[in-house]
């Protein structure tokens, strides 16, 4: 980790620059959670792309057997802390 990029507290530069990319696109809601709690305990900000989604929309299960892809949700943060966060989440797969 870039131990120079964090400010007091823990939490990194709350206005990094550069735009969010994906560093995990999944259904699995636990795999999200979990991702979501290691890249906060470093201290990594991330955004959670689709979250409550399902609820807006109405989708249902029946709906999800055939488009298994309505219920993903991709795990995002800033483009300058992505190696980062994909260092950190390939302990998951």
């Amino acid at each position: 980790m870039e131990e120079g990029k964090r400010e007091e507290g823990g939490i990194r530069d709350p206005r990094p620059s550069g735009d969010l990319v994906t560093v995990l696109h999944t259904t699995d809601r636990c795999a999200i959670a979990v991702a979501r709690s290691m890249l906060e305990s470093e201290g990594i900000r991330c955004h959670v792309k689709g979250e409550g989604l399902r609820d807006v929309t109405g989708l249902s299960y029946p709906t999800a057997v055939f488009e298994p892809d309505a219920w993903a949700v991709s795990l995002q943060v800033c483009e300058e802390y992505a190696d980062d966060a994909r260092a950190l989440l390939a302990e998951l797969r």
